[in-house]
């Protein structure tokens, strides 16, 4: 705690007299007076937008010692930085009234989760294109890991026609109004955007795995996967196919090679969808198998290809606690080729060279997303 901080958020500046007359009087004390300013101009226009539950966090957060580094380092930033205050309501829907009686590491978290480095306008890109907003909240403080890892945890926004929702694994969030007017507030690095609900941290993978219909995928991991949920010092990618994917000779392929399984995810990288749409290639993403994956962006969408075999992706950007999914419509091995030396039908050098060719497309077109997604999901490419 940090006594010599406290923050009442009931403020009086832009209210009117009959206002005044019910409030009470702002005590705010910062080592810093330019930060007690900074706080007070914020305070005000999260009370005046009626985000006072919200409000209520960011005073909570002001007492911790994280906390009041944290919103110090916002207030010095010379970047702007994203606010996404859930709303009154879907506060008390989570049956959060206020914060007394809560964890320090508690508060911090769900505040850092729901703020993100950037601004919608240079973070969100057109539909059906996901933007990665990076947050505050530190993954190996999320997970109470000792690893070393300066991986933060990260926010999934997609354009919905009337404004932002924020893609979570198995629900979306999205926001409730237009961005906060801050502009005579003396917040220069601060945008607000109002969300309708609380976000959640990412599930681990078994979690999602299982909300999202993949069992066919997890059975096949089965007692894999208390290893895939740990955290990595350089990251974690993993393609999931969807149940139609495995077929009897998938299923029997890794039957009698279960290191084929290596093929759809890497533990040395997290690699989310902007770093291949952007330039239209990612060329080379190194494998545990030690093959490498090319991940490309068209017209008609977004593939990963492992040597002779192109699967489309058919929802990229699934959050995970240690990482990150994306669901395609294919096992990224070739049943046909020998499994007996490898667990690839290709390998690559230790330079992972990867010879880039033209964007290849699903192999029979005519089969929609509906007929091998196991669920019903807002957003889908």
């Amino acid at each position: 705690m940090r006594p010599s901080l406290r923050v009442f958020a009931l403020l009086l500046a832009l209210l009117g007299p009959l206002s005044i007359l019910a409030a009470a009087q702002d005590v705010v004390e910062c080592p810093d007076d330019s930060l007690t300013t900074y706080l007070v101009s914020l305070l005000d226009v999260l009370y005046s937008s009626s985000l006072s539950i919200y409000e209520q966090l960011v005073v909570s957060v002001s007492e911790t010692d994280g906390g009041y580094d944290l919103l110090l380092s916002l207030y010095n930033s010379t970047a702007t930085s994203t606010l996404l205050p859930p709303s009154d309501a879907a506060f008390a829907a989570a049956g959060i009234t206020g914060f007394d009686g809560w964890a320090e590491a508690d508060i911090l978290d769900l505040f850092a989760l729901h703020v993100f480095k950037g601004t919608q306008d240079d973070t969100v890109p057109a539909y059906p294109l996901d933007g990665i907003g990076t947050t505050y909240l530190s993954i190996a403080a999320q997970m109470n890991s000792t690893t070393r890892s300066d991986a933060d945890q990260v926010v999934v926004l997609v354009a919905n026609g009337t404004g932002v929702s924020v893609v979570q694994a198995s629900s979306n969030v999205s926001s409730w109004s237009t961005q906060v007017d801050v502009s005579n507030a003396g917040l220069g690095n601060i945008a607000i955007l109002p969300l309708d609900g609380l976000l959640s941290a990412p599930p681990n993978i078994t979690t999602a795995l299982s909300d999202l219909g993949l069992t066919s995928f997890a059975a096949e991991l089965a007692d894999g996967l208390d290893a895939l949920e740990q955290l990595t010092p350089d990251g974690f990618t993993i393609f999931a196919p969807v149940d139609a994917a495995w077929t009897n000779e998938t299923v029997g392929a890794v039957k009698a090679n279960s290191s084929l399984l290596t093929n759809l995810y890497t533990t040395s990288y997290t690699l989310y969808s902007p770093a291949w749409y952007d330039s239209g290639a990612f060329p080379s993403l190194a494998l545990d198998s030690g093959a490498a994956a090319s991940v490309t962006y068209n017209g008609t969408g977004h593939y990963v290809t492992l040597g002779s075999v192109t699967a489309a992706i058919v929802r990229a950007d699934v959050p995970l606690e240690n990482g990150v999914m994306h669901i395609v419509d294919r096992v990224l091995f070739d049943t046909a080729a020998s499994t007996d030396d490898t667990a690839t039908s290709g390998t690559v050098d230790k330079c992972h060279f990867h010879v880039f060719r033209d964007s290849p497309k699903i192999a029979d077109e005519t089969t929609s997303l509906a007929q091998i997604l196991p669920f019903d999901i807002a957003h889908t490419f």
